[in-house]
């Protein structure tokens, strides 16, 4: 069953990421990256990117892959069940993981942590 109200942590370019309670609605996450979303799946949990971001010249956000990529615009991070393939919360743990990585973040222009 698809929850209607999920926990998300969004993090925006050059800002601290937050965590939000937010619509599980497509239109939703559409109008917080600005635009058509992709999925970039991680291990548990999966990251909402503006799927033309990087062709739109988004501001770059942070990096991929060990630096051989990176995300253009603003990313949600969400709980997703693999199963029946819908968007849910993060879990605490999973909430606290993600923070931490950009709770170092430089204030920058060039989308990169500490």
């Amino acid at each position: 069953m698809k929850d209607a109200v999920i926990k998300v942590v969004i993090v925006e370019p050059n800002n601290p990421a937050r965590i939000e309670l937010i619509p599980n609605a497509l239109e939703t996450f559409q109008e917080i990256v600005g635009g058509y979303i992709e999925c970039v799946r991680e291990e548990g949990f999966d990251i909402i990117i503006n799927e033309e971001g990087k062709l739109e010249e988004l501001e770059p956000n942070f990096g991929l892959y060990g630096g051989k990529d990176f995300v253009a615009g603003t990313a949600i991070f969400s709980g997703v069940d693999y199963d029946s393939g819908e968007f849910k919360s993060l879990t605490d743990e999973q909430t606290k993981f993600i923070l931490s990585i950009f709770a170092n973040r430089r204030d920058s222009n060039d989308g990169t942590t500490d």
